[in-house]
C-alpha cells in the first residue's frame, strides 16, 4: 500500500501539472474569442482544438494510471530491472498475502512482508518511477507544448491580447468616475495608401470617429485628474471587450495612442490613479465606418438592340469614377449564352496617385469575333476599385444589346417585298382597267366606268390592303441599313399620298368614275416607280459591294503589314480568312452584276466593263503569292488590287448616276435645284458675314481709342476682382468633391486666367466677352452643385458640396461685376458708327433679307413634292433654323448691332452646311440611315472628343457661351441645362 501512495502521488502531480497549464491555455483560448477579426479565427479554431486534444489525452492517461494502481503485478513491474530480488520478495509478498491460510506460515510471511517494506522504505524514488513511466506524459506535454507553439507563431497578437483579457479578467473593476476624466479630444486622421487622402487634424473634437476600415487614429487627450497609466478600451458591437489599447502619459497629464479602425464599436478611457485606484471614464464614444461606396461607371454607345452586321466597328465611350481611387476598367461583353469575355480598357499605373476617374473611347471591332449568323450581344463596363482592406469593389454600368444580322439577307428581304407590293400593284392595276366599261380611248384618260356598289366597295378594300402593305414596307426600308434616304422618302410620300386619294374616296357609285381615273393615273405612275426604285436599289447595292471590298483591301493590307512585322501562325490564319473572304465577295459581286444585268441595258450597267477588270482573279494570285511567302509580289498585287477596286467604284457610281438621269429625271432635276439653290445661299450668306466682321472690327478700334485715357483706371479697378474669383474657386476644390465638379471648376479657372491676361493686355473687348463667359460658365456650375444629390445619403457628403456651393456664388457675383462694369464702360456700336459705315448697314440689312426671303422660297413644299420628299423632316428643319437666323440678323443689322448680327449669320452658316451634308448623303446608303458600310464604324455622339459626363458637360457649357441670337438666348440656355442632367 506503501508504494502504491508513492507512485500513485508522483504521477498524479505530473498530470495535475500538466492539466493546469492545459487549463490556463484553455482559458486564454476561451477568452480570446471577442477579437471580430477574420485573421484571428485560425489561432482560436487551433488552440481551442489543442486544449480539446490534450484534456481528452489527461482524462485517458488517468484511467491508464489508475487500472495500474489497482493491479498489484503491473504495481510491482513498476521496479526497475536494477531491482530484480526486491521485485521477487514484494511479488511473493503479494501474492501469499492474497492467497488461503494454510499455503504458507503466517509468521513467516509476517517476517518477508516486514523485510520487503524495510528494503522499499530505503529505496529512492528515482527507483520507483523510471523514465518508461515518465514517457505518457512527456510526450502529451511535447505534443501540447507543439501545437501551442504553432498557434502562437502563427498570430503573435492574438495570445497578447489574450493575456491583456486574462490580466484583465482578473484584475478589478473600475470604478466609472462621475465626471469626466479627460478633456476635449484631438484626432489625427492617417488613411491608407490606397486612397491618397492627406492626414487630416481635428482639434476639439467629441472623440467620435468617422473613418473608413484600415484607417490609423493618432488619439490625443488631456487628463483632468493626475494619472500613472492609461489604457483606452474598444469594445465591440455586442458590448464585449474587443481591445485594449495602452496610452503613453506625456507632462501635464497628456495621453496620446494610435488606433487602428476596423469595425464599427465604442471606446472609453480607462484611468490609473497615483493612489492606484482603476477609473473608468463615464463617456462611451463611437467609432463609425466610413462607408466605400462602389464605382460610378456610364456606358455611351449606339441605342439599345441596334442592328449591325458581323464586322462592323462599335464606338463607345466610357467613364468610371470612385472617390477613393481606380485599380481598372473593363470592357465585358457575351456572345447569346456563351460566358462573358472582357478585356481591361484602363489600369492604373504601379506606380502613382490614386486615380479617382478614368475615361475614353473604345472601338470595339466586331469582326475579330468572327460570327456567323444571328446573335444577340449583350456588352457593359465594370469598374473595380482599390480598396485593399476589405477587397476590391466592382460596380458595372448597365448592359446594353446589339444586334448582329447578315445585312445582305436583310436586303434581300426588302427587295422581295417590294417586289411582292410591285406585284400586287400591277394586279390592282388591272383590276380598274377591267371594271365593265366601253373600251378606252387612253389609259391615261379612260371613259368613266359605271360600276356597282359592291364592285366599288370591293376595289376600294383592294386599295387599303394595298396601301397597308406599302405601309410595312416603308418600316421595312427605315430598317434595312442599305437603303438610301432618298428610297425611304419616295416610299414614304407614295403612302400619303395613297392616304389622301383613300380619303376623298366616294361613298355612293355617283362620284366613282372620277375616283376611279385618278386610282388608275396614280397606280400606272406608281407602279413605275416602284420598278425604278428596285432597280435603282439594286445597282446601289452594287456600289456597296464595292466599297466594302476596298474596305476589306486595306483591312488585309494591315494585316499584312503586321504579318511582316511579327510572324505569327495565328496572324497567318486570319490573313488568309480575310482573303477567301475578299474572294467571296468578289464572286457575289460579279454574280449580282450578272443577274441584273439581265433585266438592265448596257447603258445602265456595263457588265463586260466590270468583269474585265478580273479583280476575282487578282485575289486568287494573291492568295498563291502569300502562300509562297513571295511579300514583295504580294505588295505589287496589292497597289494593282487597290487602283482596280477605285476603278470598280468609280464605274459603278458612273452607272447609278445614269440610271438616275434617265428613269428619275425630275427627282434629279429637282436634287441638283436644290443643291445649287443651297451652295449659292451659303456663298451669299459667307460674302455677308466677312463684310459684317470687318465692319465690327473697325469700330472696335476706334472705342479703344476712346478709352485709352480711363483704361488704366478701368483695369486696376476689375484685376483685384479677378484674382478674388480665382481664389474663390481655387477653395472649391476638397478631396470629397465629385470629379465632374472638380472639372467644370478647372474650366471656369482657365477662364479666370485668360480673362486676366486679356485685362493685362488692355484688351477690354476680349476681356468683357471672356467676363460674361466666365458669370454664365459660374451660373452653370452652382446649379449643377444644388442639383447634385446622389452622395446625399452618405455621412459629410453634403458639406463639402455646401462650401462650393458658397464659394462659386462669391465667384459668381464678382464675374457679374467684372462683365457690367466692362460692357458700361465699352461705347455702344451706335455712338461709334460713322456715316458710311451706316450706309454699309442699310445694305447688309437688305441684302440679308433678301437671302432670308430665298431660304423662305426653298423651304415652302406643296404637299408631294418631291423637294419636300429630298429634304424630309431633319432637312426642313435646318432650313427653318437657318431662315429664322437669318431672319434675326437682319433686324440686328437694322438695328446697329452688327456683332449680335454676325453670331447670327455665323449660326446660319453653319446650318445651312450641315444641310447639304445631309442632301448629299440622301442618295446613298451609310450612317444616316442605317449601319452603313460592312466595315463602317458605329459612332457615338461627338465620339472624336468622346469624355465621359464631366467632360461632355464641359464641352456643352463653352458651346452654351458662345453668343446666341438674343431672342433665343434662354431657349438655348434652358436647352443645355436639359441636356447635361
Amino acid at each position: 500500500m506503501r508504494l502504491r501512495r508513492r507512485v500513485r502521488r508522483a504521477e498524479s502531480a505530473a498530470l495535475l501539472a500538466l492539466f493546469a497549464g492545459a487549463a490556463a491555455l484553455t482559458a486564454l483560448a476561451l477568452l480570446a474569442l471577442t477579437p471580430a477579426a477574420e485573421s484571428a479565427r485560425g489561432p482560436q479554431l487551433a488552440a481551442l482544438l489543442a486544449a480539446a486534444s490534450w484534456l481528452l489525452s489527461l482524462a485517458w492517461s488517468w484511467w491508464r494510471l489508475r487500472s495500474r494502481w489497482r493491479d498489484p503485478a503491473r504495481l510491482v513491474a513498476r521496479l526497475g530491472p536494477q531491482h530484480r530480488a526486491l521485485r521477487s520478495d514484494l511479488l511473493s509478498s503479494v501474492q501469499l498475502a492474497g492467497a488461503a491460510p494454510s499455503t504458507c506460515s503466517p509468521t513467516l510471511l509476517a517476517a518477508l512482508a516486514r523485510q520487503t517494506s524495510e528494503a522499499l522504505r530505503q529505496l529512492p524514488p528515482a527507483g520507483v518511477l523510471t523514465p518508461p513511466s515518465w514517457r505518457p506524459a512527456a510526450l502529451l506535454g511535447g505534443s501540447a507544448a507543439l501545437a501551442w507553439t504553432a498557434a502562437l507563431a502563427w498570430h503573435p497578437g492574438y495570445w497578447a491580447l489574450a493575456a491583456r483579457q486574462l490580466v484583465d479578467a482578473v484584475r478589478a473593476a473600475p470604478q466609472v468616475a462621475r465626471q469626466p476624466l479627460v478633456g476635449a479630444v484631438v484626432l489625427e486622421y492617417r488613411y491608407p495608401a490606397y486612397m491618397g487622402r492627406a492626414v487630416v487634424r481635428v482639434p476639439d473634437t467629441t472623440g467620435d470617429i468617422t473613418a473608413p476600415p484600415g484607417t490609423q487614429v493618432l488619439v490625443r487627450a488631456t487628463s483632468t485628474v493626475p494619472v500613472s497609466h492609461a489604457d483606452l478600451v474598444v469594445s465591440g458591437g455586442d458590448g464585449g471587450l474587443a481591445l485594449r489599447q495602452p496610452l503613453g502619459v506625456g507632462p501635464h497629464g497628456v495621453l496620446s495612442g494610435v488606433l487602428t479602425v476596423g469595425d464599427a464599436a465604442r471606446y472609453h478611457f480607462e484611468l490609473l490613479t497615483g493612489g492606484a485606484r482603476a477609473l473608468r471614464d463615464p463617456i462611451e464614444r463611437r467609432i463609425e465606418i466610413e462607408p466605400d461606396l462602389g464605382p460610378k461607371v456610364a456606358l455611351v454607345g449606339p441605342p439599345n438592340d441596334t442592328a449591325v452586321n458581323a464586322r462592323q466597328q462599335i464606338e463607345l465611350g466610357f467613364g468610371a469614377e470612385d472617390d477613393w481611387g481606380l485599380s481598372q476598367v473593363r470592357f465585358v461583353y457575351r456572345i447569346d449564352t456563351q460566358p462573358p469575355t472582357s478585356r481591361t480598357l484602363w489600369q492604373h499605373p504601379v506606380i502613382g496617385a490614386p486615380a479617382r476617374y478614368a475615361s475614353g473611347t473604345h472601338v470595339w471591332d466586331l469582326g475579330a469575333l468572327e460570327l456567323a449568323g444571328t446573335f444577340t450581344l449583350r456588352y457593359w463596363i465594370e469598374a473595380t476599385d482599390n480598396d485593399v482592406i476589405h477587397g476590391p469593389t466592382s460596380t458595372r454600368s448597365s448592359v446594353q444589346r446589339l444586334t448582329i444580322v447578315n445585312r445582305e439577307q436583310q436586303h434581300a428581304q426588302t427587295l422581295g417585298q417590294q417586289r411582292q407590293l410591285l406585284e400586287q400593284a400591277l394586279t390592282l392595276l388591272a383590276e380598274h382597267l377591267l371594271l365593265p366599261s366601253s373600251r378606252p380611248r387612253s389609259l391615261r384618260h379612260p371613259p368613266a366606268p359605271a360600276p356597282g356598289g359592291s364592285r366599288l366597295a370591293a376595289l376600294l378594300e383592294q386599295q387599303t390592303r394595298w396601301v397597308a402593305a406599302l405601309r410595312a414596307l416603308n418600316q421595312q426600308l427605315r430598317r434595312d441599313p442599305l437603303v438610301s434616304a432618298v428610297v425611304i422618302r419616295s416610299v414614304a410620300a407614295l403612302v400619303e399620298r395613297w392616304h389622301a386619294l383613300l380619303r376623298s374616296a366616294p361613298t355612293g357609285t355617283a362620284a366613282a368614275p372620277s375616283y376611279y381615273r385618278r386610282s388608275i393615273v396614280a397606280l400606272e405612275r406608281d407602279t413605275l416607280l416602284l420598278a425604278d426604285l428596285i432597280d435603282e436599289q439594286q445597282l446601289q447595292t452594287l456600289g456597296v459591294t464595292a466599297r466594302e471590298l476596298q474596305s476589306d483591301r486595306a483591312r488585309l493590307a494591315t494585316l499584312i503589314a503586321r504579318w511582316r512585322e511579327a510572324p505569327s501562325p495565328a496572324l497567318r490564319a486570319r490573313i488568309l480568312r480575310e482573303m477567301e473572304r475578299l474572294g467571296q465577295r468578289a464572286t457575289q459581286l460579279m454574280q449580282a452584276t450578272n443577274r441584273l444585268h439581265a433585266t438592265l441595258p448596257d447603258e445602265y450597267l456595263n457588265a463586260s466593263a466590270v468583269e474585265g477588270l478580273a479583280v476575282g482573279r487578282d485575289l486568287e494570285q494573291l492568295r498563291r503569292l502569300f502562300h509562297a511567302r513571295q511579300l514583295g509580289g504580294v505588295e505589287a498585287l496589292m497597289a494593282q488590287l487597290d487602283g482596280k477596286l477605285d476603278q470598280l467604284q468609280r464605274l459603278l457610281d458612273a452607272n447609278v448616276e445614269q440610271f438616275r438621269s434617265a428613269r428619275l429625271d425630275e427627282r434629279e432635276r429637282v436634287w441638283h435645284a436644290a443643291l445649287g439653290t443651297l451652295h449659292e445661299l451659303q456663298r451669299q450668306q459667307q460674302q455677308l458675314a466677312g463684310a459684317t466682321e470687318s465692319l465690327v472690327r473697325s469700330y472696335r478700334q476706334r472705342g479703344a481709342q476712346l478709352l485709352e485715357d480711363r483704361l488704366a483706371g478701368l483695369v486696376a479697378r476689375q484685376q483685384p476682382r479677378a484674382e478674388q474669383v480665382q481664389r474663390h474657386l481655387r477653395t472649391t476644390a476638397p478631396q470629397r468633391l465629385a470629379s465632374y465638379h472638380r472639372e467644370e471648376i478647372e474650366r471656369t479657372l482657365r477662364w479666370t486666367g485668360w480673362l486676366q491676361e486679356r485685362l493685362a493686355a488692355h484688351d477690354l473687348d476680349q476681356a468683357a466677352q471672356l467676363a460674361q463667359r466666365l458669370a454664365d460658365g459660374l451660373e452653370q456650375v452652382g446649379a449643377d452643385l444644388r442639383e447634385d444629390t446622389l452622395g446625399d445619403d452618405v455621412p459629410g457628403w453634403r458639406e463639402p458640396q455646401d462650401r462650393a456651393i458658397a464659394h462659386v456664388e462669391r465667384a459668381l457675383g464678382l464675374a457679374q461685376q467684372i462683365a457690367e462694369d466692362l460692357e458700361q464702360a465699352l461705347p455702344r456700336p451706335s455712338t461709334l458708327l460713322r456715316e458710311p459705315e451706316r450706309r454699309q448697314l442699310r445694305e447688309l440689312t437688305q441684302q440679308q433679307r433678301g437671302l432670308a426671303k430665298q431660304a423662305a422660297g426653298l423651304e415652302r413644299t406643296r404637299d408631294g413634292d418631291v423637294a419636300g420628299d429630298l429634304l424630309g423632316e431633319r432637312g426642313r428643319e435646318l432650313l427653318g433654323q437657318a431662315r429664322r437666323m437669318m431672319r434675326d440678323a437682319t433686324g440686328q443689322l437694322g438695328g446697329l448691332e452688327p456683332q449680335r448680327a454676325h453670331s447670327a449669320q455665323q449660326g446660319a452658316l453653319q446650318q445651312l452646311a450641315e444641310l447639304q451634308l445631309l442632301l448629299e448623303q440622301s442618295r446613298r446608303p451609310g450612317p444616316a440611315e442605317g449601319a452603313g458600310g460592312e466595315r463602317e464604324r458605329v459612332a457615338i455622339p461627338g465620339a472624336e472628343s468622346f469624355a465621359p459626363p464631366p467632360a461632355f458637360r464641359r464641352e456643352l457649357l463653352d458651346a452654351m457661351a458662345e453668343s446666341a441670337p438674343s431672342s433665343y438666348a434662354q431657349q438655348v440656355k434652358q436647352y443645355y441645362r436639359e441636356l447635361v442632367r
